[in-house]
């Protein structure tokens, strides 16, 4: 084949892959299961364009001069200018013949969309990408981590006496006039009921009501850690291919750095050394006030202890300042998979829906239900073909309605039904503006408004929902300062003395009739 017409090829096919690149998105718009399979697709046509594109910069370069010699042959320069049209001609279509049954990806006689649309399908590797749990990137798969969760043993202590205190405090208002060890005999006699892998799912994140001293030091909390973070890591390129998880982390990087350094990171607000339970010569943290004195107690923490009093002063700031590298350590891993679980949020909202309605369904509706799956695709396979011709139509919406999941317009009375008209505006997201009453409630605890009160200096906290304005944030926020202060007990006003002979008064009072000798 000749370099003009390589390079004619190589140009014509960039331009059928970028029209596939279109036919891919538009089909994830309308089938949402082709999940992250989509967007595998899109990479993989992207890096053929990339090839091509290359290939015909290289023709363009002609570094050998062969181009610059067929534009002088094809122009006359040696021989007649017809003659050596016609034999360039006659030279492509016997070159077309000769490979018209050969493979294609020597020489297809049509690479239209369709051929790279299906092609780039063919090699979407998401069988093997994802997991059978994650279902093509639609859901994620953490039974391993919550299993992992499960078995820290002093996080499961922690959780057992927070269960116990809570049995106990509900059995005193159902028994009050029971003693405590009949209080405290119903309590032990209800059974432990660990948290289920839907309510784990919906609150791994909250890494600040875990106890320090189930972080610190503990290998399998820092192993459970590592496992969460490779995760969503190694997540990020499988179920957002399109988007750039070094952007993402540099972003992160240097956010964490401000809010460690003023002090801004939930849960590790004060520095492990600095708490009354830790002990600096052996560099551990303890759960209560008895076991640290057994501790203390010990010959190797006072052979420890005796060697860190010999250390110079130098010295012994570098073991404090292993503490505080190490509490950084672990608040960084923290934080990055909370930022990865809002990346996640989505996807993770998902997989609860799909597990609460799988949880709903006996194994007939299962069956039943993936055998309207299968029927569903087909149609849908056939369906799409078929729209393929329309694809370029435009959509009849005079209403301006909103888009739906198979990309036309939503009922007109699901729109009404929703208040999907009504626009909710909130100063606190930077005058963000939100659809439907259902937005708006759900927007409180989402990042835009929870980082808005952060930069107002305001804690996001069950007071504030509905408050939209900054002016009217600050005033309430005043208000319960001030509240919170008069609800404060004050000795001297609120606290009552009786004299011998019987009278009530308060203690201020109380004071200063004895100061005078009257009492």
């Amino acid at each position: 084949m000749s370099l003009l017409e390589q390079l004619r090829q190589a140009q014509e096919d960039v331009e059928t892959i970028e029209k596939s690149v279109s036919k891919v998105l538009l089909e994830k718009e309308k089938l949402p299961a082709m999940g992250a399979s989509a967007d595998h697709a899109v990479i993989d046509l992207t890096k053929q364009a990339k090839e091509l594109a290359e290939q015909a910069l290289a023709i363009y370069k002609d570094e050998d001069f062969a181009r610059k010699e067929e534009i002088a042959f094809l122009g006359g320069t040696s021989g007649d200018v017809w003659a050596n049209f016609y034999d360039k001609i006659k030279e492509t279509k016997e070159y077309y013949r000769k490979h018209a049954d050969a493979p294609c990806a020597k020489a297809p006689q049509v690479r239209d969309v369709t051929f790279f649309y299906d092609q780039a399908l063919e090699n979407e590797k998401s069988d093997s990408r994802f997991s059978g749990e994650e279902s093509y990137g639609q859901y994620v798969d953490l039974q391993t981590h919550y299993a992992l969760w499960l078995n820290l043993k002093q996080l499961k202590d922690h959780r057992m006496r927070l269960d116990h205190d809570e049995k106990v405090a509900r059995m005193k208002k159902r028994m009050p006039d029971a003693s405590p060890d009949e209080v405290e005999k119903a309590a032990a006699e209800m059974a432990f009921e660990e948290v289920d892998y839907i309510s784990w799912l919906q609150q791994f994140e909250r890494f600040h009501e875990i106890p320090r001293y189930v972080k610190f030091g503990s290998k399998d909390y820092d192993e459970y850690l590592s496992k969460l973070e490779t995760y969503f890591v190694e997540g990020f390129e499988r179920f957002f291919p399109l988007s750039s998880f070094k952007d993402t982390k540099e972003h992160f990087d240097e956010e964490f750095e401000n809010r460690w350094k003023a002090g801004g990171v939930p849960g590790w607000i004060t520095p492990t050394f600095k708490d009354p339970l830790f002990s600096l010569p052996s560099g551990k943290l303890f759960s209560s006030e008895g076991i640290f004195k057994s501790h203390q107690s010990g010959k190797a923490y006072k052979k420890k202890l005796a060697a860190l009093q010999k250390l110079s002063l130098d010295e012994q700031q570098k073991v404090t300042d292993e503490t505080v590298a190490e509490d950084k350590r672990l608040a960084k891993k923290e934080a990055l998979i909370q930022r990865l679980r809002d990346v996640f949020g989505e996807i993770i909202e998902q997989t609860v829906s799909n597990l609460q309605k799988k949880q709903s369904r006996t194994v007939e509706e299962m069956e039943a239900a993936l055998e309207e799956q299968e029927l569903e695709d087909e149609d849908d396979e056939a369906v799409s073909e078929k729209e393929d011709e329309d694809i370029d139509k435009p959509i009849y919406n005079p209403l301006n309605l909103p888009l739906g999941f198979d990309g036309k317009p939503i009922p007109f009375w699901l729109y009404k039904l929703h208040g999907l008209g009504t626009e909710y505006k909130c100063e606190i997201c930077g005058n963000y503006s939100y659809w439907g009453r259902r937005s708006f409630d759900r927007h409180f605890q989402e990042w835009r408004h929870t980082y808005g009160m952060r930069a107002i200096k305001i804690p996001n906290t069950m007071h504030f929902k509905d408050v939209t304005k900054i002016e009217d944030a600050v005033r309430l926020y005043d208000k319960l300062k001030r509240d919170a202060v008069t609800q404060q007990f004050d000795p001297a006003n609120e606290m009552e003395c009786e004299d011998a002979a019987g009278n009530v008064m308060s203690y201020r009072a109380y004071n200063d009739l004895k100061r005078q000798g009257i009492v």
